[in-house]
């Protein structure tokens, strides 16, 4: 994250609104207030920062992801979701709380069904607003590309077990080995979700889907 601060507090809000009890957060390089703000959310206990500042020319993306895998509350994970700040999970179950949208796939004593699920990336437009306006941005922009639209193909992912991965991914895991944990995949919990909400041996390891390797 950098120079995000007039979303923060919605945000982290959001997610915790849906239920998740952790949200680690990696700076890097902000000029704006975000790490003061964050830093003052994780001591009234509302996210983790870590403030990883990159040098020029040096990849981004990977590093931030790295330093988020070694965190205590990542490593110790039940799920694990990754999302900018502009991206919010919005569940059409329920009261719309994750717990809604894992309950189907549970069984009778709590046991996931599945070991991951892939959403629909859903991209949304200006909504003809051409100037910021410093309300909450899930009540500002409404308009967003049709289901037939490539936009559309492209995924987040909800999944499980973080240590079976070779590295996080921002739409899906990457380097998923079942082989290494001593499972196969159409083992009990070990099939992953697609949008359509199809059941099948694939994991989202990109934008879009993939098969496991």
């Amino acid at each position: 994250m950098r120079n995000e601060g007039p979303f923060i507090v919605e945000w982290v809000a959001w997610y915790r609104w849906l239920g998740f009890s952790d949200i680690v957060v990696v700076t890097n390089n902000c000029t704006d207030h975000s790490p003061d703000l964050l830093d003052a959310l994780q001591a009234a206990g509302w996210a983790h920062h870590i403030r990883k500042d990159i040098p020029p020319g040096h990849r981004i993306k990977v590093r931030k992801l790295a330093e988020a895998r070694k965190h205590r509350a990542v490593r110790r994970a039940e799920w694990v979701l990754l999302c900018d700040v502009y991206e919010v999970l919005v569940i059409h179950r329920g009261q719309g709380l994750l717990a809604d949208l894992l309950a189907p796939h549970l069984d009778t004593d709590g046991t996931p069904q599945f070991l991951g699920m892939s959403p629909n990336w859903q991209v949304f437009g200006t909504d003809g607003k051409d100037r910021f306006v410093d309300l909450p941005v899930h009540r500002q922009f409404f308009r967003t590309c049709g289901a037939g639209r490539r936009l559309a193909w492209n995924v987040k992912s909800l999944h499980r077990h973080p240590d079976w991965l070779d590295a996080l991914g921002e739409h899906g895991p990457r380097g998923l080995s079942l082989k290494r944990a001593g499972k196969a995949w159409g083992d009990p919990g070990r099939v992953w979700i697609i949008p359509g909400g199809q059941v099948g041996a694939r994991v989202a390891a990109g934008w879009a889907l993939s098969a496991d390797r």
